[in-house]
C-alpha cells in the first residue's frame, strides 16, 4: 500500500491521496477464523453499513463496537465534506 501510494503521489496531475488503518479488533469478522491475523478486508464494512445485523449472530456486540457504530459514518461523512 505504502508504495501504490508513494508512485500515485509521483504522478502529476493527480489530487491527494488518502490511507486510513483500520485496526479494531470487533467481536464479529467478515474472516471468522479461531486465530487472529488481524483485521480483515472490509471489517470497517461492518460499522458503516447495517452488514453488522449479519455478523453479529453468534457474537456479541462490545461497547467499542457499539461506539464504532455511532460514530464510524460521522467520520467518513465528515471526511467526504471535509477532506
Amino acid at each position: 500500500m505504502v508504495e501504490a501510494i508513494k508512485q500515485r503521489s509521483n504522478l502529476s496531475g493527480l489530487n491527494n491521496t488518502f490511507a486510513y488503518l483500520f485496526t479494531h479488533k470487533g467481536s464479529a469478522s467478515v474472516s471468522q477464523t479461531e486465530n487472529y491475523f488481524g483485521t480483515a478486508h472490509s471489517d470497517d464494512l461492518i460499522y458503516l453499513f447495517p452488514l453488522h445485523k449479519m455478523f453479529f449472530i453468534s457474537a456479541m456486540p462490545t461497547s467499542d463496537d457499539e461506539e464504532l457504530f455511532r460514530y464510524m459514518p460521522q467520520l467518513w461523512v465528515d471526511f467526504a465534506k471535509n477532506g
